[in-house]
Order: C-alpha cells, then structure tokens, then sequence
C-alpha cells in the first residue's frame, strides 16, 4: 500500500497520474472525519524551517493512496497556518477540508431545502431566513462536507447515501458498545399565533333605516330641520371605529294613492292661535303643514379589531426499545410564529367605493396608493389613473382578517411543519447505542459520515448491528507501518409496529408539491388525514374560536346595527300639534321645536375584547418510530462469521 502527497491550487483538479507523488515525505498520517463537521487531515512532514502560510508556498493538498487497486483521493484540503506538534526535525501539521466558498455551498443548499413541509418561514425570525442551519430544525438530518472534492450534502441520521456491510472484517477485540443517552417518550408541542384580527368595511343601512317608517320613507313635519343635522360623509360615529362613508338625504315627491292617502303631503289640519306670530290675521285659522319626505342612503364604514392569540397543542410519541433504567422523558416545546402581520393595513381594491387620498389598496399582487379622492369606476382598469403604483404586495402568510390562524390551509401548514420539528427532535435521541470498532485500513477506504454501516458478530444481540458513521479515523505509522481505521456508528433502537410502520419513510423524501392557497378555512369534519410525509392526524375543524367575530367579511346591516329609533316622527308631530292646537298655545315654532324628528342610530360595539384566545387540541393517534437497528431482545445467533 502506497500514500502520496502532492501541494496543489484550491481550483486544481485531481489527476492519478499527475499527483501520484510524494512532496513531503510522510511520518504518519490521520484522516478524521466527524458529523456535521470539516473532515481534517493531520500528517507528519519534515519542518519546512518557514511559515505554512508564506505566499509562496502551496496552502491546499491532496493525499491520495494505492491498496493495489489503483491510485485513489483520500483527502483534499488546505492547510491550517499553526502546527499541530512540532517532534524533533518533523512537524504534524492540519488540513481542513472547508473550500473558501464553504458559506455559499451551504447557501445554495439551503436554498434547495426551502420546500414544505420540512421549511416554513413562519418559524424563523427574518434576520435569520436565510441561516442555512434554519433548514436543519425539522430535518432528522445534519450536513455532511466530503473530505474530497468538497461538496456538501444533506445527511440522513439514520441511512446514509452509500452502504457499507464489513460483515465480520473488523478486529474483534476492538467492539465497544455503549449507551449514549435514553430517547424521549414524547415531544409535547404548544404553537402559538398571536395577531390582531383587521378588517375595515363599508355596510349600507339605508333598507334598515326606511323599515323603520312605517310608510318605507322617511318624513317629517321638520323636514328643514332635518336635512340640516342628517350624517355628513366623514362624520365619526360614536368611538368604536364607525364613520359614515357615504351620505345622502334626497326629498322626493311620492306617488299620488288617492282615497288611501299613503303618502299625505300636509299634516293633519290644526287650529293656529290669533296670537301666534306666524298668523298674519289675527284672528283662529285651520292650518295644515307640509310634511316632506325622502329617500335616505346612508353607509356605515367600520373597523374591526381584535387581539388574537391562538395555541395549537399536540403530542407525538415514540416507541423504542428499553436501553436502561432511567424513564423516558417528554420534552416540552413551545414556539411562537413569527411575522404573522404586515407593519400596515392593505386591503384589496373595490369597485363603486369611495377612496380618500392617501388610501392604500392591493390589486393583483401590486400595491397602489390612492392620488386623489374620488368614487371608485366598476373596474381597476377604469379606475387607474387615479392611483399610483408603489410595488409589490409582501408574502404575507396571514389574511389579518381571519378569525382564526390554525383553521386555515396556511394554519395547517405550520403544523404539518411542526409536526416533523418534533419527529427531529425524537430522532435526534433514537441513536441512543454506540458502537465502535476498528478495522483493517483497507475495509474502510473510502468511509465517510454518511455511511451507513453493518457489522456481524455473535456477541452482539441478534448476531448484527446497523449503524450510521458519526465519527471515523483513517490512521498510517510510518516507524510501525500500521494501517487502520477507527469508526463510531450511531445505532437507533427503535420499535417498529404495525401503527408506525405506516409512519416512517427515509426522512430526505422531501414533498415536492405545495399546499393550497392560504387564508381558506378548512372546516372539515374531525376525521384522519395525512400529512405530506406521511403522519396521521384527526382534523380539528370543530374547534372554533368562542370570542368575536370570525368572519367581518360577512357581517350585514342587521349584524352592525342593534337599533334605530326614531323620536317625533310625522304622527307623532301631528299628535302634538293637535294637542297644542288653539286655544291651548299659541306658538306652533315652539311646539315644532320641542317635537323636531331625530333618527339615533345605535351601533354594535366592535372594540376589541382583550385579547381573544383559543386553544386547539390535536389528536395523533399513531406513534412515530425511528428505525430498528439493532435487536435488543433477539435470541443469540450461530454461525455467523466472526
């Protein structure tokens, strides 16, 4: 067996034939590699009396070997400017298998990785979206650098992407297996959305305003008085978020309905005082009053605003094999969505509407702001010239006029997310064997941590254990010439039934397709429905908030307005005059004035309650299990090589 050392360029790509040299000689050398980590190259070299780092000399290496199959890359990096050790005339120096755009690959593989339902960026505050260890939280996998050609990978914590079965070729002596830690019974999840619920909307209550006159019109006896104190477009009403969005009091002459005399166009004759100043003779007269009527139309702009927070809990279980005495414990998680709202109000635009200056709308993804006030056409296209273009709508995940977050597709997306950050976090501790050895160099050549690895041996329970490569060494001594290789697998214990059997898939069996558009309530009956993974869950539509309104969106006249009542209405004027008819007063204006007709609107209160909570409940009826990798209560095994 052969190693060759050969000082090259970062770019430099590997030749057989060209690097199969020896730049410095070799005392010894060590390849280690370990989960998530460089894999790094330490070898003893004559002492170059010089800085490692000196401009000119090479700072990347190959180190490749020949065990008679031809010659071979073991290892490619640059070298780190302190040695090691420095041993008489000998220095053991470091190469680091990190190429200098190690940041962009990890980039531009965690750009690969944004796709549900393993990445949701409602979890991950905006200054790190793009942190490619985010991509990591809900993924029972870690990166894995090649010590090579210094690619990155995604690596499963269970199968690694290449196969390894040394059966019995390893150094018996060698076994070791340990317990590394005790995996978790459960993952106990609380989600929690916090937004303020926002919806502003305009409701005609012109048909509501009529049905209170018994004659469908309104009219009066004090029609001037009237028209002067009707709603001004603009006018706030009351303090809860009311305003009156359009207004107009149009006096009309009804149709003529003869003997009924619906519609009469004076009031009720009445005897006028010779002492009233409005009688010019001096002497009783028989007077009658115009009585006006009008068409009102009046509509009511509001806002509705409520403090929402919603908590969204579940469970998801593991089976695993007994490993020791200490009990399984059920971690606690709870995290809160982020970037559920948008910094400002945008709602989308409307035809036949009126819009003030300044006023901001989203038509077609596009956010414009209004340029001058004016009545909305039947189309934006019609209506454009009155808006300006200011860019594109934000992702907003979020339609803040919803009720509820977790009843919609986009709310349901976010558990599904959460779901597979729980399963991470079981996997993470289902590898709870290790299990190391040691091997002739050449069994492990080409060994890497992501390899999965299978040994036999009948000490072991069941005759054989599977296990993922967490951490490995390749070591050469030059004074001894030995040759070996040390690995550590991760062996996960856990229990595969018949219920989650159905569960596990290979975890980088990423979904490729997206979810539904967000903001749709899916109120589907509780039954079992699957995530794009693969878990099982109980729909948890019938779970609705108890507090509020859910759908502003939807909310008529009738829901808006708890009453309208009408003080001193034409009848009731005509009782009055009659009653103050001569000769009991003499001044008709004062009567008129203490009987003027007043219309009070009373509107439901849309202030905001406090804050409104709900929580919701999901079932998952099934467990999760990681893989069984070793047989902890397997008979002993014979015959087996050894």
């Amino acid at each position: 067996m052969k190693f060759y050392f050969a000082w090259c360029s970062e770019k430099e790509e590997f030749s057989p034939h060209l690097h199969a040299r020896m730049d410095e000689h070799l005392f010894s050398l060590e390849i280690l590699g370990e989960e998530a980590k460089y894999p790094i190259a330490c070898v003893q070299i004559v002492n170059p009396h010089c800085g490692l780092l000196h401009p000119k000399r090479a700072q990347w290496a190959f180190i490749a070997g020949d065990r008679g199959q031809g010659v071979d890359l073991l290892f490619r990096g640059r070298v780190l400017g302190v040695p090691e050790q420095i041993e008489g005339q000998t220095l053991k120096i470091l190469f680091i298998a990190e190429p200098t755009d190690a940041r962009n690959k990890l980039k531009d593989l965690h750009q690969t990785l944004k796709s549900t339902p393993f990445w949701d960026p409602l979890f991950v505050s905006t200054e790190k979206q793009e942190n490619p260890f985010e991509s990591l939280e809900s993924r029972a996998a870690l990166y894995c650098w090649s010590r090579t050609n210094g690619k990155v990978v995604l690596s499963d914590y269970f199968e690694g992407r290449e196969h390894l079965n040394l059966e019995g070729n390893f150094f018996r002596d060698s076994l070791k297996i340990s317990q590394a830690a005790t995996p978790l019974a459960a993952i106990d999840m609380t989600l929690t959305a916090d937004w303020i619920q926002c919806y502003e909307g305009r409701t005609d209550i012109s048909r509501l305003l009529r049905a209170k006159f018994p004659e469908g019109l309104v009219n009066t006896l004090t029609g001037e008085n009237l028209e002067k104190g009707w709603w001004r477009e603009g006018q706030q009403l009351g303090r809860s978020g009311y305003w009156v969005a359009y207004s107009k009091l149009r006096e009309i002459t009804p149709k003529y309905t003869g003997a009924l005399n619906l519609y009469p166009a004076r009031s009720k004759p009445f005897w006028m005082s010779p002492y009233d100043p409005l009688n010019t003779s001096k002497k009783p007269q028989l007077k009658r009053l115009k009585r006006s009527w009008y068409r009102p139309k009046l509509v009511v702009g509001w806002k509705y605003r409520q403090r929402r927070r919603e908590n969204l809990h579940f469970k998801l279980t593991q089976t695993t094999q007994t490993v020791g005495y200490e009990a399984s414990q059920t971690r606690k998680l709870h995290l809160h969505l982020q970037n559920l709202i948008l910094a400002e109000d945008l709602y989308p635009w409307k035809p036949d509407w009126i819009y003030s200056r300044g006023y901001r709308v989203v038509e077609n993804g596009n956010v414009y702001q209004c340029v001058r006030a004016h009545h909305s056409k039947l189309s934006f296209f019609e209506d454009q010239a009155d808006w300006r273009f200011l860019g594109k709508r934000p992702d907003v995940p979020l339609d803040k006029k919803r009720g509820s977050f977790f009843l919609t597709d986009r709310g349901r997306q976010t558990f599904e997310h959460a779901l597979e950050i729980a399963r991470a976090h079981l996997a993470a501790t289902a590898r709870a064997i290790t299990l190391k050895i040691e091997a002739p160099l050449e069994a492990l050549w080409k060994v890497t941590c992501d390899h999965t690895v299978e040994i036999e041996d009948h000490r072991l329970p069941g005759g054989k254990v599977q296990g993922k490569v967490i951490r490995y060494c390749l070591k050469v001594e030059g004074k001894t010439g030995r040759r070996w290789a040390q690995i550590t697998l991760g062996v996960s214990v856990g229990e595969p039934s018949e219920q989650s059997d159905v569960l596990f898939k290979p975890l980088l069996q990423y979904a490729e397709s997206d979810y539904t558009e967000s903001g749709l309530y899916h109120l589907e009956p509780k039954e079992q429905q699957a995530s794009p993974s693969g878990f099982v869950y109980e729909g948890w539509g019938d779970q609705l908030p108890p507090r509020g309104y859910l759908y502003p969106e939807t909310l008529r006249a009738q829901d808006i307005v708890e009453d309208i009542v009408v003080y001193n209405g034409a009848e009731d004027q005509n009782q009055a005059l009659q009653e103050a008819q001569y000769p009991k007063r003499h001044n008709i204006k004062s009567v008129l004035k203490e009987n003027q007709t007043d219309i009070r609107i009373i509107l439901a209160d849309l202030q905001a309650l406090g804050t409104a909570t709900h929580d919701i409940h999901v079932t998952i009826p099934y467990v999760w299990s990681a893989p069984k990798q070793i047989d902890l209560a397997a008979a002993p095994q014979v015959g087996l090589k050894i």
